[in-house]
């Protein structure tokens, strides 16, 4: 009798075992299920809040909004280059640079005359040159 008990509670140990993994895989599967669920709920709430913000937003406004601001942006484009053109003609004169160009000419001559009048050599004539052209303020790019 003491066998036929052992053997029956040996059946019954492994029963057990086989309904703790079956509970087990009941309780994962009942975890999945919540979490679909959540990911659901999320997807709908966010498709909600999509679906107020297209009901709000005016699609045909919108489009002439921007058509507005890029004609305005080549509308601005046009005026700079104007301004641009302008300036540059404005600024842009030739004899004037001849004219500066003849003058520190003229000068840096007449810093080399006096150099030689004083008796520097060429060298020290150079660095004296080069300390009154720093001296000047620098000309405008062409």
């Amino acid at each position: 009798i003491l066998a036929k008990q052992v053997v029956q509670l040996r059946n019954q140990r492994e029963k057990m075992i086989g309904m703790k993994a079956h509970v087990g895989a009941v309780g994962m599967q009942a975890s999945t299920m919540a979490a679909t669920a959540g990911a659901v709920n999320a997807v709908g709430a966010a498709s909600k809040a999509i679906g107020a913000v297209n009901a709000q937003m005016d699609a045909a406004g919108m489009s002439k909004a921007m058509m507005d601001f890029q004609r305005q942006i080549e509308v601005m484009g046009v005026k700079e280059e104007m301004m641009d053109e302008a300036l540059a003609d404005a600024f842009d004169d030739d004899e004037i640079e001849d004219e500066a160009d003849g003058i520190v000419a003229k000068t840096l001559a007449e810093i080399g005359e006096l150099g030689f009048g004083l008796g520097l050599g060429l060298g020290e004539i150079g660095e004296l040159t080069m300390q009154m052209s720093s001296l000047l303020p620098p000309l405008p790019p062409p």
